[in-house]
């Protein structure tokens, strides 16, 4: 896979970059179908938000959430009330407000 880039410089003209990303989609690939395919339920989520990004087919199973709702929704709304102060808590610790 090649990744091409242009772009244009002063007094006209375009200066064209090639760049091989094989390796770097195959390695993303990977990844995804470690992340989706994984029998433990997975998430990713926006630090600042907690928003979830994405989660995996376990995740939606363990839960009970389709995927839409799951993406919906942040963190602390699948943890028990106890868990929830304390998510909040490390989140702000981390420099998230």
């Amino acid at each position: 896979m090649i990744s091409v880039t242009n772009a244009p410089v002063p007094h006209g003209g375009w200066v064209s970059t090639h760049e091989d990303i094989t390796e770097s989609a195959r390695r993303e690939t990977s990844f995804r179908l470690l992340f989706e395919s994984n029998p433990l339920p997975m998430w990713v989520y926006d630090r600042e938000t907690l928003r979830f990004l994405a989660v995996n087919d376990a995740a939606v199973s363990h839960y009970g959430y389709s995927r839409e709702k799951f993406l919906a929704m942040t963190l602390p709304e699948i943890r028990r009330p106890e868990e929830r102060k304390r998510i909040s808590e490390s989140s702000h610790r981390a420099g998230v407000q």
